[in-house]
């Protein structure tokens, strides 16, 4: 028998077979070559390394998926909630604030003058003596006793629902007025706490602030867009938690424009069901116009010229009865604490 070239134990056969199998091995590799294109060989002067610092944000790191971020889903809910205007009276009729006497009524809770807690139990609180002597001690107060008289408020399922949301971004809104005229953040916190009852860290608590600064530019965009007194309703008939509104000011501080542009300009009327202008009034009994009288500088001096809507008996005032129907967004209770 001839001599083998490759060691292999076995039949001529079986050899035959084995010699085929590394022929076609060998003839593979040969082809996978063969289709390989040259290249020049780079000198190490070429090579050029660059630093790659890619940007990814929160939201895209969990949206690898291609869907939208979950602000922005909440933000679109928000928008698409939000009535038209054939639809606005149902959606009163489902917030309970489609009567004069629910809108009276809410309004009076959301200014806190329906049962306020005793100040001399908010001057007992063992919160109140962290207060400083160099700060208002009345305007602290203050947002303490509005705290409690908020969690006073009874359930009364949707109306409740709508209104202790809205007193909610009153209530935070005061809070950053409380920070802009001098009183510390560790104060402000700690009447926040006082309210939310949970023990929320400062993080939280500065986000909530945030929403309500994003709430109130959104209400001023839409004025500026002619909503009128729907700028503010829009936020009693959505009831929108306060962690909500501060997602939306963390991602997109500026997104408070998109409701804005998405409702587009449009003309609330001022008169709703024979409502009469306060213009028109002051011309009647001559007072002159709005802007030239001392009417306007003494409405916005003193919040207690709007008593007749926050203290019983209207009646007793000798209002027309259409002025007792103002929806609570007319008179905007941001704008009266």
């Amino acid at each position: 028998m001839a001599e083998r070239a490759f060691s292999y134990l076995g039949d001529d056969k079986s050899y035959i077979s084995y010699l085929e199998t590394q022929l076609m091995m060998a003839l593979s590799m040969i082809t996978r070559e063969e289709d390989t294109i040259p290249q020049e060989p780079q000198s190490p002067r070429s090579i050029q390394f660059v630093q790659c610092h890619p940007q990814i944000d929160s939201q895209s790191r969990f949206n690898l998926d291609g869907k939208p971020a979950k602000w922005k889903r909440q933000l679109e809910d928000f928008i698409c909630a939000i009535p038209s205007e054939a639809q606005w009276a149902d959606a009163r009729t489902k917030a309970g604030i489609h009567t004069k006497d629910r809108n009276r009524y809410a309004l009076r809770l959301m200014l806190g003058h329906a049962a306020e807690a005793p100040l001399s139990e908010v001057r007992g609180s063992p919160i109140i003596s962290r207060v400083t002597h160099t700060e208002h001690e009345g305007l602290v107060l203050r947002g303490y006793r509005y705290a409690d008289f908020i969690n006073s408020c009874v359930d009364d399922q949707n109306f409740t629902i709508s209104v202790v949301a809205f007193q909610k971004l009153i209530f935070v809104s005061f809070c950053v007025v409380m920070l802009q005229t001098g009183i510390s953040q560790n104060t402000t916190d700690n009447m926040m706490r006082h309210y939310f009852h949970q023990c929320k860290d400062q993080k939280t608590l500065e986000g909530y602030r945030h929403g309500a600064l994003w709430v109130n530019r959104c209400i001023a965009a839409l004025l500026a867009n002619g909503w009128g007194h729907k700028s503010w309703e829009i936020f009693l008939l959505e009831g929108r938690s306060p962690a909500q509104f501060a997602r939306f000011a963390a991602n997109e501080k500026g997104s408070y424009a998109q409701v804005a542009n998405r409702l587009g300009q449009t003309k609330v009327p001022v008169m709703e069901h024979d409502w009469i202008p306060l213009e028109q009034i002051c011309n009647i009994l001559g007072y002159g116009t709005l802007d030239d009288s001392p009417v306007l500088q003494i409405s916005t001096q003193f919040t207690d010229s709007i008593g007749y809507v926050t203290h019983e008996p209207v009646q007793q005032l000798m209002l027309p009865e259409p002025l007792q129907q103002i929806p609570p967004g007319a008179l905007s209770p941001f704008q009266l604490l």
